[in-house]
């Protein structure tokens, strides 16, 4: 299973949708992390945010190095933009990771109060 895909953006809009050549599939939810002209770096409803700031945060730090590259904005697409590459976009730290990473993350011997 795919967790980010380069669509053109009719393609992206009519797997959304579920339509055209994409109909017998039925409407896939996809939210936009990057757009390059005509194409946009896709992924599924359900990618962490975490994950999606990251991407988006790598690709726009190199965006001078992509043709055509722009953050995923939602107003020239059918795809929204992921919610973490939303917050990235307009500076929000980054997004916690999963509750399991954060609690191994924590020495055994620290107990809350």
């Amino acid at each position: 299973q795919w967790q980010v895909s380069v669509l053109r953006r009719q393609d992206a809009a009519e797997i959304a949708a579920g339509s055209g050549p994409f109909a017998a599939i039925g409407a896939v939810k996809l939210r936009s992390l990057f757009a390059m002209g005509d194409h946009l770096l896709v992924c599924r409803e359900d990618f962490p945010d975490r994950h999606a700031w990251l991407v988006a945060a790598a690709l726009v730090e190199n965006a001078p190095e992509i043709p055509g590259a722009a953050a995923a904005d939602g107003d020239s697409t059918a795809i929204p933009p992921h919610p973490g590459a939303r917050a990235y976009a307009r500076g929000a730290p980054l997004p916690p990771g999963p509750a399991a990473d954060r609690k191994e993350a924590e020495p055994d011997h620290v107990h809350p109060h």
